[in-house]
């Protein structure tokens, strides 16, 4: 069996990155801190390592926007759980996600299918769904595309 569910992007020398920052991180701060339960969007300091992180790629966010999940799927949940509600239309790939369309499911959203083409999804498709339907949000992964 091949489960393509799923994607693990790996990039060469991930592991020897992970080592150095977990050795970092045993040898600054308060550790025990760590083992404590945090805020629900994030230690203030590490919300605001995210925004210059993202101020360096021209996206200007303050810190108090930014949250901190638990992995992707969990933010996936946070934002459709805050942005949506059930019966919304979502235009989505054609082939999507499969975490996405088992959310879209518990919270009982409408899940509309945008053809894709060679240069990604049929943007005129899109905008006649636009015309035809209320559509809430579009969910597309332009990038590792299950």
């Amino acid at each position: 069996v091949l489960d393509l569910n799923f994607n693990y992007p790996s990039l060469p020398g991930q592991a020897e990155l992970l080592r150095t920052a977990l050795r970092q991180l045993a040898l600054s701060g308060d550790l025990e801190a760590l083992l404590r339960y945090q805020p629900h969007a994030g230690r203030v300091h590490e919300r605001a390592a995210v925004a210059r992180h993202l101020l360096n790629r021209g996206l200007t966010v303050p810190a108090e926007q930014v949250l901190v999940v638990s992995g992707a799927q969990h933010g996936l949940a946070v934002s459709m759980m805050t942005l949506l509600k059930p019966g919304d239309v979502v235009a989505v790939d054609a082939l999507t996600y499969s975490g996405f369309k088992v959310l879209a499911e518990t919270l009982h959203l409408e899940l509309v299918a945008i053809p894709v083409t060679a240069s990604g999804p049929d943007l005129d498709h899109l905008h006649s769904l636009c015309r035809q339907r209320p559509v809430r949000a579009v969910y597309s992964m332009p990038t590792l595309h299950n």
